[in-house]
């Protein structure tokens, strides 16, 4: 049929294109309105996309039937006496087809590429957790170790979402769509170029007019409905970019660089932050608003929102604090008021804290600016345990201080470097009191190795019999004579 139509449009006849021709693209139509309802009704992959079976939503089978229906719909417009029109339309919508199947392509390529790197970035996340699992069972063989890998399993658990691989992906994959849609449509865009002056006229529907200072002469300027429009774009753009920015730089560009821990997360949040102001910039300029005129608004919003709202705001600017200085990160663990707990989220107005109870807190950002806190792991993870041990005043020192020194060396939570210390700190009437210090390379590590090592020598000092101080009281009694 295509050749038919090409013949009878070289031939230059008009009642030879009017006869053949228009049966010859007829025909082709349906030719490839079936095409697309097969297409339709195998619910190929390429063109159903990620929508599982059978949970395609409304519009994507309005989608589909449009794309069958514009077949029809221009042998419709050729019956009626528009051949020249509905083939030139039938034109255009072939190129656009074609630049259609070019975008799937693309995307699909550039998915398995995305995939292929999540995979490698779960590969090497894998590995290093299995290397962590083989020291801990290493360690589990030399030694009764149960709560100290329940310990560890559960700190990595907590780690764990601060790269969400999944919805890194999920988000990259997202801004893929929607970028290739943007350029999609600026092809559409080359293509119906010939459709500019039909549709040029809302350009000339003025909803109102808007008050502007050209060069200290008041003027109007007319704010059309293209205006509006060209806005409405403006804001889903910058919905998507704010929305799925932060989780493509994360798996294509800072993946790759050294960063310092936290970083990461502060580009981020910083780059979602700037893109939603010049969102609202550039949309706001679109549809009026003049904000060299806005100053006094924005005096009288400042004034009062300083007082309303003055928490909200210390908490934000303090969120942005905290990005910058980066005094906390996710994982970090802290000590604040009177809560422990490691670092999960940090937001816009609060930060929130899982305790070693699992339960989440909702501390406020500026809390962390005005207030003192521990921060366990800032610039050095490591962290001593002090243990104060009480034994019977007849024990040997010597003795003790060698079990002691002994257990700490036993222990494999304990650090070499800085080595672990003892010391006879104090004599009473029934107690001799030492004080064992030992270090832990990692917060998590302080429970696991004060159980250990509280074991270790509860054990050597049976072995040897030496007995923990307990407070004794003498009492003397006298036996009074009667009178």
């Amino acid at each position: 049929m295509m050749v038919i139509q090409q013949f009878t449009h070289l031939y230059s006849d008009i009642d030879v294109n009017a006869t053949l021709g228009r049966l010859a693209f007829l025909i082709s139509n349906i030719a490839v309105s079936y095409f697309l309802y097969r297409m339709y009704k195998e619910k190929l992959p390429m063109t159903y996309g990620d929508l599982p079976e059978g949970k395609a939503h409304l519009g994507h089978h309005l989608f589909w039937w449009a794309l069958i229906l514009i077949p029809q719909g221009l042998n419709y417009t050729t019956l009626s006496g528009y051949l020249s029109s509905s083939q030139a339309v039938m034109e255009k919508l072939e190129f656009s087809a074609v630049i259609g199947v070019v975008t799937i392509l693309v995307y699909y390529l550039v998915k398995r590429l995305m995939l292929i790197q999540k995979r490698r970035l779960a590969f090497e996340r894998a590995k290093a957790k299995r290397q962590e699992i083989i020291a801990q069972r290493i360690a589990e063989m030399e030694e009764d170790k149960e709560e100290t890998v329940g310990s560890n399993e559960t700190h990595i658990e907590i780690e764990e979402p601060e790269v969400d691989l999944d919805k890194i992906s999920a988000q990259s994959l997202r801004l893929l769509r929607s970028l290739l849609l943007i350029v999609y449509l600026a092809f559409l865009s080359v293509v119906w170029a010939d459709l500019y002056q039909a549709i040029s006229y809302i350009g000339d529907i003025t909803l109102w007019n808007v008050p502007s200072n050209i060069e200290g002469i008041e003027e109007l300027s007319a704010f059309s409905l293209k205006n509006i429009l060209l806005s409405i774009i403006a804001f889903w753009m910058t919905a998507i970019l704010a929305r799925d920015l932060p989780g493509a730089m994360e798996l294509l560009v800072l993946q790759h660089i050294e960063l310092s821990p936290g970083t990461g997360y502060a580009i981020t949040s910083l780059t979602r932050y700037l893109t939603i102001f010049m969102g609202i910039v550039i949309g706001s300029g679109l549809i009026g608003f003049d904000w060299s005129k806005m100053q006094w608004l924005v005096a009288a919003l400042g004034v009062g929102l300083g007082f309303g709202l003055q928490e909200i705001f210390a908490n934000f600017i303090s969120g942005l604090i905290i990005l910058f200085e980066k005094p906390i990160r996710i994982g970090d663990t802290v000590t604040i008021r009177n809560l422990t707990g490691i670092i999960a989220k940090i937001q816009t107005r609060a930060t929130t804290i899982v305790d070693f109870d699992r339960k989440e807190v909702i501390v406020p950002n500026k809390a962390f600016v005005t207030e003192q806190f521990v921060n366990w792991s800032l610039s050095d993870p490591i962290t001593r345990v002090t243990l104060s041990i009480s034994v019977h005043y007849a024990a040997n020192v010597d003795l003790v201080t060698k079990l002691l020194f002994e257990a700490a060396d036993e222990c494999d939570l304990v650090l070499d470097n800085p080595a672990p210390e003892v010391f006879f700190l104090t004599l009473t009437a029934d107690s001799q009191n030492f004080e064992v210090r030992a270090y832990a390379a990692e917060t998590a590590h302080r429970l696991s190795l004060t159980h250990d090592l509280h074991n270790r020598i509860k054990q050597k000092f049976n072995h040897h019999g030496i007995d923990i101080a307990a407070p004794q009281l003498e009492v003397q009694m006298k036996r009074r004579k009667a009178r």
